[in-house]
């Protein structure tokens, strides 16, 4: 058993480097997910197990390394559930620690792995997602996976944990994801055209929840499970399309963000 994260180097693109995570051989567990974020000056890492033999416990773990892959800590664990819903954690890094969300929680805890709030429950669904915005959180979820349209809704959460705004409604396929630009929330959903096809769009909405724009970025045959990402002055994507995978970098209205 045990596992690798692999991540990219941050400051210098194109040099990869492995991390192993190494765990007890003689145990069946199984890595469900990780999660990589870069703070500045290090990784933080969080993973995901499952161990079967304790009635499939859920355990989430973390711990930081450098640029180089060289941990800096052991690992921490965060998380421990008896058929708990941590499987889906997603985290953000908003400068002093980091805000996850995973099932129904949020949660926070500062660079070292310490617990400043929660786990508060926000009733979330599933495929959580959450981006820092200055001063809070953008969360979203989906809340059923059901037919081709997907209900899901946007919050945002402040420091301590409650909702501020929201729940806004909106619909996707398949992932969907969210970041911050420095004025807007972008998420980027996939749709169901017809039968055969599917295309990838990117709504914008303000810090209240007002929806003010949306952009159509593929339309192919079926695009969906996107990830976004701000580039600074615009919003990147990358998507699937049945078994090929895409990169784009959409402008807004012709304006770059």
């Amino acid at each position: 058993s045990g596992a690798f994260v692999e991540t990219q180097n941050v400051l210098t693109p194109g040099e990869r480097f492995p991390l192993r995570i190494d765990l007890d051989r003689n145990t069946p567990v199984s890595i469900e997910e990780a999660e990589v974020v870069w703070t500045g000056d290090r990784y933080g890492i969080f993973w995901t197990k499952v161990d079967s033999v304790f009635g499939s416990r859920q355990e989430v773990y973390f711990f930081t390394a450098d640029r180089f892959g060289t941990r800096l800590t052991p690992d921490l664990q965060l998380i421990s559930e008896l058929g708990g819903s941590s499987l889906d954690i997603q985290v953000a890094w908003n400068g002093n620690g980091y805000g996850l969300v995973y099932g129904t929680y949020f949660r926070r805890i500062d660079a070292a792995g310490n617990t400043l709030l929660g786990p508060v429950s926000l009733g979330l669904g599933r495929y959580p997602k959450v981006t820092w915005d200055g001063s809070g959180y953008g969360v979203t979820w989906i809340e059923s996976t059901q037919g081709w349209s997907w209900p899901a809704k946007l919050v945002r959460v402040n420091q301590n944990g409650a909702i501020v705004m929201g729940p806004v409604a909106y619909t996707t396929m398949g992932n969907h994801d969210i970041e911050w630009n420095g004025s807007e929330y972008g998420i980027l959903t996939s749709y169901r055209s017809d039968y055969s096809h599917s295309q990838m769009v990117l709504n914008t909405f303000s810090v209240t929840g007002a929806h003010t724009s949306q952009t159509q970025i593929a339309y192919y045959g079926m695009a969906w499970n996107g990830d976004l990402l701000f580039a600074g002055n615009k919003f990147a994507a990358v998507w699937q399309d049945t078994s090929d995978e895409y990169l784009t970098i959409p402008t807004l209205a012709g304006v770059e963000q």
